[in-house]
């Protein structure tokens, strides 16, 4: 028996931004709506910390890359998401 399960929210190598974004799910319909609010926890990609970036553009494709996974969480109506530690 499980409380939760946490799945990442984007493919292996499906950080995008806009329609570059890869989902780890095919769809939001895979499970009902109470489902994803009550049951699942949505991990970030690891490698979206902007403060690791070398450069200010990079941090903002970084920024824009956890932004699109952030709105994917709140599509699927995630209440918790799980975001990476600063390095």
């Amino acid at each position: 028996r499980f409380d939760f399960v946490s799945i990442p929210l984007a493919a292996p190598q499906g950080q995008g931004i806009g329609c570059d974004f890869q989902p780890s799910v095919e769809s939001c319909f895979s499970l009902e709506g109470e489902q994803w609010r009550t049951v699942v926890v949505g991990r970030v990609s690891d490698c979206l910390d902007p403060d690791t970036a070398a450069t200010f553009a990079e941090a903002e494709v970084l920024r824009s890359q956890l932004e699109t996974e952030l709105r994917w969480a709140a599509h699927l109506g995630l209440q918790y998401v799980i975001l990476p530690p600063p390095q």
